[in-house]
């Protein structure tokens, strides 16, 4: 794909990743001379015809969903979605840093300082999206982004997306991040869907645990406890309370919405000119609160 040229414009540099749905590369617009990322539907193999063309589909509502997001502060702004040589294409603001998981794997558990930091910018973001009617319910450290010195959370892959208040065509997500109704093809998609991921991404970095005894590749566990009596020991006093009813079994015993996360949160965020936590992650979010200047 080197050298590639999509639309006359993007010219195509590296490949920088892949996920289940497609490849994603560094790019330039010549226009611009700024770098884009391209996701590119992956070529087709053995696929039936059919199966190819509802890949493309979800690839393409993607982009539809990406471009209405588009002015939403942490979601990377779409510059075109289409087809190219039958493989469906999105065009969008490139981002560089790390991912969430690429930063919690060397350094975790971290301080409920930091956790409440990057939590407080996805309640922001999520904020945003769900007002226009739409659920990520795919939140989780491999689509979270880390930009800048001052950590500058970015929210990634609106792939699994859907609208509020409908029944999707099929369940979406990834295990230890799924809410237990997520898991029910005729449940109702709501936002407490994301709110339930959120509460998991915070036991995530603070006790490595999941709720329910639920793992990346199984469902959580009716009955079970919601932690290991040495994991609920571990998890920070201060967002102990929060966090539980974040992953509350029954939806509504969970924070009615992200902006009530973000009010209960409050309190823990970083103020201006507080010192970095011991432990920080790199870049470190709680920069995006401490330093004068940086929150927009």
């Amino acid at each position: 794909m080197r050298g590639v040229v999509i639309r006359n414009r993007f010219e195509v540099l590296e490949l920088v990743g892949e996920s289940g749905q497609g490849e994603v590369y560094k790019a330039v617009d010549l226009e611009s001379g700024q770098k884009v990322a391209v996701k590119l539907q992956l070529p087709r193999l053995f696929e039936q015809s059919h199966e190819y063309k509802a890949e493309a589909e979800d690839m393409r509502a993607e982009g539809e969903r990406s471009t209405r997001l588009s002015h939403v502060p942490g979601i990377p702004e779409v510059h075109w979605s289409g087809l190219y040589r039958d493989r469906h294409c999105i065009v969008m603001e490139f981002l560089k840093g790390p991912t969430l998981g690429e930063a919690l794997a060397r350094c975790r558990p971290v301080k409920a300082t930091t956790a409440a930091a990057v939590v407080g910018q996805l309640c922001e973001i999520i904020g945003h999206v769900h007002e226009e009617g739409l659920v990520h319910r795919d939140i989780k450290p491999a689509n979270i982004m880390l930009v800048g010195e001052q950590g500058r959370i970015h929210l990634l892959d609106l792939g699994w997306a859907a609208e509020a208040g409908r029944a999707p065509q099929r369940a979406a997500g990834t295990g230890g991040w799924m809410a237990p109704e997520q898991f029910d093809r005729s449940a109702v998609v709501l936002p407490s869907l994301d709110v339930f991921a959120l509460g998991c991404l915070i036991l995530h970095m603070t006790v490595m645990a999941f709720p329910y005894g639920a793992t990346p590749s199984s469902r959580p566990h009716l009955g079970t406890p919601v932690l290991p009596p040495d994991r609920l020991a571990a998890l920070p006093r201060e967002l102990r309370e929060l966090a539980l009813a974040m992953v509350a079994w029954e939806p509504g015993d969970r924070p009615a919405s992200v902006k009530d996360v973000l009010a209960l949160l409050a309190p823990l965020l970083p103020a201006p000119g507080d010192p970095a936590p011991g432990r920080a992650l790199d870049p470190d979010p709680t920069a995006f609160y401490r330093l004068p200047g940086l929150m927009c």
